[in-house]
Parts: structure tokens; sequence; C-alpha cells
């Protein structure tokens, strides 16, 4: 059986499966809209495994402290647009990639 932690932050509810490791965007209604900070780090955790990259790896690519791109895939930071344009050159990914909704039915872990 898949243990589950649930936890709340900034009005959406995330789920930490031990299984897969990664933390997936739980939504009650496809209608709800997601707080565009915490969309950033659901968006930049998603693209950075998916092209199995670490957090250190990105942190190099971007030229940004490890600790910080950490942060900001929790959602714990308010990034600056440059900061932004960094880490998706870093992921090889454009801007809007990073804050756009994924479409539905893609896979969450």
């Amino acid at each position: 059986m898949l243990h589950e932690k649930a936890f709340y932050q900034t009005q959406s509810v995330f789920k930490w499966t031990t299984k897969s490791r990664m933390l997936r965007l739980v939504q009650s209604n496809q209608t709800q809209t997601l707080d565009a900070q915490m969309l950033f780090a659901a968006n930049m955790r998603r693209i950075r495994l998916s092209k199995s990259m670490t957090q250190e790896k990105v942190a190099e690519y971007a030229e940004l402290h490890a600790n910080y791109i950490s942060s900001v895939e929790r959602g714990e930071r308010n990034i600056s647009i440059r900061n932004i344009e960094r880490i998706a050159r870093a992921l090889g990914v454009t801007m809007p990639e990073l804050l756009s909704e994924p479409p539905p039915g893609l896979p969450s872990g």
C-alpha cells in the first residue's frame, strides 16, 4: 500500500508519495486555479525529474546555489524573472512552460 502524507500550502493540496518520492498536486476540482508560485514549483520538479536531472545539476546549469533551487522547488521563494529565465534555460524549456498548467491526464507521479 502506498503511504501518503497530505499537507496544505497556499490553498493547494499536495501529497508526498514515498513510492515515487515525488510531490504530486491533487486537485479536487479541474477548474481550480493554482497559485503561480506553487504551479512554478510543481512544473519545475516535474520537468526536472522527466529529464532525470538533479537539483544540483539544475543549479550548476542555472548558475544558482543548489539550496536556492531546492527552496524554489518547494514553493518557498517568489523568484525574479531573471532566475525564472535561468532555470528555464537550465531545464531546456521556455519560461511559459514553467508557468503553464499541465494538460489534463499528464502523469503526476
